[in-house]
């Protein structure tokens, strides 16, 4: 699904779809909780009725999965599950790299109900040991030869991807775990909850330094912003800084280069203020 906006000032808000697609939501919910039927079950009562599910496909023991945790249907709008950079693959990021905003428009599943329905799920992972639950995603990554939320999700006899992600923390863990490394590097995720958590003692050393040269700051408990003697705003990043090798035909020219530029500033004329 794609969403347009009109003009930069916009705002895009989800709203409920037609009705019948609003009732099929909420049957698959009640299918799964009050029924006991499994995703595959429910999969295959949708697909005998003909029913299409979103992408005009059939449905799938993974489709429907991805329907019973989705959040959008109790109104809460959760994003950044995915980073993309350009000419880069897709990548899923753990839970603790969500953002979400909840009550963010109409919900169409009662809260009661959804709530059971991740019990229900999470509960169904517990009654296997960890050793099998890891054994078992070993399995899949022999058979399919890589491993995804999907991949996972659409196996037979597997715990979901969102209960690998409750019992081990993240699936990057499980796949280390059993020893598969991803086509790509996914280090920067521990690098950047790392830098998650140095920001706040940062945000404390940068607000007490101004206070000691004689400044008043204020933080925004929202926003984090700093309002520096009630003029300016600063906001402070931390960024991840990342060491490229230069192979050696290019040393010269980047030597050269450097040499060039640091000239250039030599000869500039600066008040002597400065």
């Amino acid at each position: 699904m794609g969403e347009h906006k009109s003009i930069q000032t916009d705002r895009v808000i989800l709203v409920p779809g037609p009705p019948g697609e609003v009732e099929m939501v909420q049957y698959i919910y009640r299918l799964f909780v009050e029924e006991g039927r499994s995703e595959r079950e429910i999969a295959d009562w949708l697909n005998a009725r003909g029913v299409l599910n979103d992408r005009a496909r059939s449905w799938s023991r993974g489709t429907v999965h991805q329907v019973l945790i989705n959040e959008k249907y109790v109104g809460n709008n959760v994003w950044n599950h995915n980073s993309f950079k350009l000419k880069q693959t897709h990548v899923v990021n753990p839970p603790e790299e969500w953002i979400r905003a909840n009550g963010a428009f109409r919900p169409i599943v009662n809260s009661i109900l959804f709530k059971a329905a991740q019990s229900i799920i999470e509960t169904r992972s517990y009654r296997m040991p960890d050793e099998e639950m890891l054994q078992v995603l070993k399995t899949i990554y022999q058979r399919s030869g890589y491993l995804s939320g999907l991949v996972i999700d659409e196996a037979e006899g597997c715990p979901s991807s969102s209960a690998y992600q409750h019992r081990f923390g993240s699936l990057l863990r499980c796949y280390s775990l059993i020893g598969y490394t991803p086509a790509r590097d996914y280090q920067y995720i521990e690098a950047n909850k790392r830098l998650r958590q140095m920001h706040p003692l940062l945000l404390q050393q940068t607000t007490s330094k101004i206070a000691e040269v004689g400044g008043k700051v204020s933080i925004d408990p929202r926003t984090d912003l700093m309002l520096v003697n009630e003029e300016v705003t600063i906001s402070l990043v931390l960024s991840r800084c990342q060491i490229w090798a230069v192979p050696s035909p290019m040393k010269s020219s980047v030597a050269k280069a450097a040499s060039k530029l640091c000239r250039r500033w030599e000869r500039k004329k600066f008040p002597a203020s400065w």
